[in-house]
């Protein structure tokens, strides 16, 4: 009978070590990173992921251990809070995400960090100080373009290529609470403010082709004099293009400047239609942001904000 015990507890204890091994392999297959978009309706947004994706591929990891995950617009708060709790749930490792506000995700990001998980913010910078002081928390790493100075970038080639002193300029906002959006019109403006000037009108299309559309068409029926446009991604200076080439207005006339460069922007650059665009490099923004993730997660030395330039295209 003793010797039955004995027995019995060897295969005990062999078959917990076994359990506590397989358990390690299953997680070393499970997803690793979460990579969180705004939307993948925009272009912009789909190079990002492209770049992650490169990053993977080249870094020859497991392709499995990145997942993607977006919202249906720009400002879908709803499923991004979904996404983050989903990925505490699952217990990932890491939240790579661009952001669709710039505080109302704070709380939820909080209770990520505080699980262990890294948090690098790309392209939208969230309220870092509200994060610190509301929720004692930091984020891990931010990674993003210079907005603020491509607002005035694309402010300078206005005024540079004006036949006009003081041209009417209309300008054309994103999502009005977003960090990146208002970083760009602040640049925008603070340029303009130098030479005592400011917008005929400001237009809020939330980033949106078919919004800037509609929203032109209803500013053309107005009759309003306008000698330039910048519109803060390219999305909206496309949706005005095309307004104004179905009101009859010579874009030969008209300076138009967007924010992005993406492929129909450069395209629209080619044809004449569209007259610049400030190039910000999202494939980079994401094939750093999964390197950024995965050397915090190896316990690195993490720069606490990755400064992409940016530059006009014309």
């Amino acid at each position: 009978m003793k010797a039955i015990n004995i027995k019995f507890v060897f295969l005990s204890f062999i078959s917990a070590i076994l359990l506590i091994v397989l358990s390690c392999q299953d997680n070393s297959d499970k997803p690793t990173i979460l990579f969180v978009l705004k939307t993948l309706n925009n272009p912009f947004f789909v190079q990002i992921q492209e770049g992650a994706k490169t990053e993977i591929l080249e870094g020859q990891l497991q392709t499995e251990l990145v997942q993607f995950r977006a919202g249906n617009s720009h400002d879908d708060i709803h499923s991004q809070r979904t996404f983050i709790e989903y990925a505490m749930a699952q217990r990932y490792k890491a939240i790579c995400i661009t952001p669709s506000s710039s505080d109302a995700l704070n709380g939820l990001l909080a209770e990520a960090l505080k699980q262990g998980l890294k948090v690098v913010v790309v392209d939208t910078k969230i309220d870092e100080k509200h994060l610190q002081e509301e929720y004692n928390a930091s984020i891990t790493s931010f990674v993003g373009s210079d907005n603020y100075a491509g607002g005035q970038i694309a402010a300078r080639y206005i005024l540079d290529n004006s036949e006009k002193a003081k041209p009417r300029i209309v300008f054309f906002e994103g999502v009005s609470y977003q960090e990146t959006a208002q970083q760009r019109k602040s640049g925008f403006m603070s340029t303009l403010g130098k030479d005592n000037m400011e917008p005929v009108v400001s237009i809020v299309a939330n980033w949106d082709r078919r919004q800037a559309y509609e929203k032109m068409n209803n500013f053309l029926a107005q009759e309003l004099q306008f000698d330039a446009i910048f519109a803060s991604n390219d999305e909206m200076a496309l949706g005005a293009i095309e307004a104004m080439e179905e009101n009859g207005i010579d874009l030969g006339d008209k300076i138009v400047v967007g924010f992005d460069a993406v492929p129909d922007a450069l395209e629209a650059i080619n044809l004449g239609r569209l007259s610049a665009t400030v190039r910000q490099k999202p494939r980079e923004m994401g094939r750093r942001a999964v390197r950024i993730a995965l050397d915090a997660l190896e316990n690195k030395d993490i720069k606490e904000n990755h400064s992409i330039d940016v530059e006009i295209v014309n």
